[in-house]
């Protein structure tokens, strides 16, 4: 399940189940979680993507920059590019998993809006101070 907040009105490329992306979709699971999962992406020395999940983004983004984690330790300078919410843990990690699997040239297409659509306006602040 996720929960997308248009950034433009064209929706393209493909889910991680197939088909189009959807917005807001909103359907019972059981499955739901009480958190949400989010997909985010950063910008590593403004030259590598690194894909990641996490249930909680600004304190992930600290661990990131703090060279906490194994392999964003190495950059100097880290940035939250891009983000999606969703409620469902599955559906985050298909989607982590499908975003690996895309070409540099891809996922800057996917930060640039010519894909898909932004999901974390909440992250707003920490996209536009790096």
């Amino acid at each position: 399940m996720v929960e997308q907040v248009a950034v433009n009105d064209k929706v393209t490329g493909s889910s991680p189940v197939g088909g189009a992306l959807r917005q807001a979709q909103c359907r019972p699971n059981s499955k739901m979680s009480k958190n949400n999962w989010y997909v985010y992406l950063l910008l590593c020395d403004e030259k590598t993507f690194y894909v990641g999940i996490t249930t909680d983004v600004k304190n992930r983004l600290a661990v990131h920059k703090s060279k906490q984690s194994f392999f964003t330790k190495k950059f100097s300078q880290i940035r939250l590019v891009y983000c999606e919410k969703y409620l469902i843990e599955k559906e985050a990690v298909d989607r982590e998993k499908q975003l690996k699997g895309w070409s540099h040239a891809k996922k800057q297409m996917l930060i640039d809006r010519k894909l898909g659509i932004n999901t974390c306006t909440e992250f707003d602040e920490v996209f536009r101070s790096g």
